[in-house]
């Protein structure tokens, strides 16, 4: 199932701002959250489609009639291991911030 990337990159900055407003103001729930969030996508099977191809032309009339394919970009290890890491930052910062209160 190919998704838009548009609606991951919008949840994707939504969970870094709540980590970084997290570290920032010292508020170690909305650090939690951000970084459960975001580790949440490393177990997510995900292909973005990132455009369509043309699949094949027909010309047999004066008009030309394409046929368009969707081109789904997978979503590859690296940034799940990427994103994986920053979400586990975010809760031992959490909980860092946590113990010294």
């Amino acid at each position: 199932m190919a998704l838009d990337i548009t609606i991951f990159l919008s949840f994707i900055s939504f969970c870094i701002i709540l980590g970084i407003i997290g570290m920032w103001k010292k508020i170690p729930f909305l650090m939690l959250i951000g970084g459960v969030l975001i580790t949440s996508l490393i177990i997510l099977p995900i292909d973005f489609r990132d455009g369509t191809r043309i699949e094949s032309l027909d010309t047999t009339t004066d008009i030309i009639i394409p046929t368009y394919e969707d081109d789904p970009v997978t979503f590859d290890v690296y940034p799940k291991i990427f994103f994986g890491i920053m979400g586990s930052m975010f809760m031992i910062a959490g909980a860092l911030i946590w113990k010294e209160e």
